[in-house]
């Protein structure tokens, strides 16, 4: 072995090791996480990289899970490599979905809402591809954290990118910062991005959201229509409906909620809209696709194609070498 890979491996050790798991919250015994040679998987994946291939991480799989080479979504020249924390998924996993254990992955063991960690793979990877249930449990803005991770512009090879499900989709309500909210109106929580709003804000989309469907609805809608979605509704309301203000009242809200109109769509809707904004300003090339086919297999499908999702294609970080 090796000083430059001893070294190498020394370093995931020293950063990476202590925040790594086996599987959910069970920590890898000494023997495994001797056993993980980070050293050898970068010297070999830089070998393929000098002979033309493109290194391609899909995030939030473990070894013996497959990967888009194993689907027929891989081009020729990509090698298909995972990443996550665990060894083992701790999600349901389908065996169609399972390698053989003499087949497995090569593996990035490391937890990539840990920057330090991150900064080891500087620059490696020509594509980033974030399964759909990671994309959610991703912290502090991954997508400008794991900018640092692609491959840096080069004749050779098309403009590395990260492709990922859109991740906005919750609200948080802010008594304190000013109309519009502050920060473009994204909040960075801990796990996922929230676009923050006034109580005002809220106050007023609660009242006019459900208003505004509603007169649409009985517009595009027959009298028997309403009144089978109000008999539906009666089922879960307490209380006598009738000549019931309140009725009335959470009868639109219902409605609009189970119409995609209501107030969680609409925060998702304005999230989107304000995360694309913050996007641009950390890459080139931002691409939303809406009603989209994502372009990979997820943990959520059974097979590529078999739901309409909102994702974005990021591309040509405006600082790519830049600190976080």
């Amino acid at each position: 072995m090796s000083s430059i890979i001893q070294t190498i491996n020394n370093t995931w050790l020293t950063i990476a090791a202590p925040q790594v798991v086996k599987r959910d919250i069970d920590k890898p015994s000494e023997e495994e996480i001797k056993a993980y040679k980070f050293g050898e998987i970068i010297e070999k994946l830089k070998a393929w990289q000098a002979e033309g291939k493109l290194i391609c991480l899909f995030l939030g799989r473990t070894p013996l899970e497959k990967l888009p080479s194993h689907y027929g979504e891989a081009k020729p020249n990509e090698i298909w490599v995972c990443g996550d924390r665990s060894q083992i998924s701790s999600e349901n996993q389908d065996e169609q979905k399972l390698l053989d254990p003499s087949e497995q992955n090569i593996h990035f063991w490391m937890d990539f809402n840990h920057q330090e960690s991150v900064e080891l793979i500087r620059g490696l990877f020509n594509k980033v591809v974030i399964d759909g249930s990671t994309a959610h449990q991703l912290s502090n803005d991954f997508a400008n954290r794991l900018r640092v991770i692609l491959y840096p512009s080069d004749n050779r090879f098309p403009e590395s990118e990260i492709i990922f499900l859109n991740p906005c989709r919750g609200y948080s309500l802010s008594l304190s910062s000013p109309t519009p909210p502050s920060n473009q109106g994204i909040e960075f929580s801990l796990w996922r991005y929230n676009i923050e709003i006034t109580l005002e804000t809220f106050s007023k989309q609660m009242k006019t959201l459900p208003e505004e469907h509603y007169t649409r609805f009985v517009k595009e809608h027959t009298e028997a229509e309403i009144q089978l979605e109000k008999k539906e509704y009666q089922k879960t309301f307490r209380g006598n409906p009738e000549n019931n203000p309140q009725f009335d009242k959470n009868f639109k809200v219902y409605l609009a909620d189970k119409n995609n109109q209501g107030l969680a769509a609409w925060a998702c809707r304005l999230g989107a809209e304000l995360l694309k904004a913050h996007l641009e300003g950390i890459y080139a090339t931002v691409e939303e696709h809406k009603n989209a086919h994502y372009p990979y297999y997820t943990r959520y499908t059974s097979r590529k194609g078999e739901r309409l999702d909102h994702y974005f294609v990021v591309q040509n970080p405006r600082n790519r070498l830049g600190a976080i």
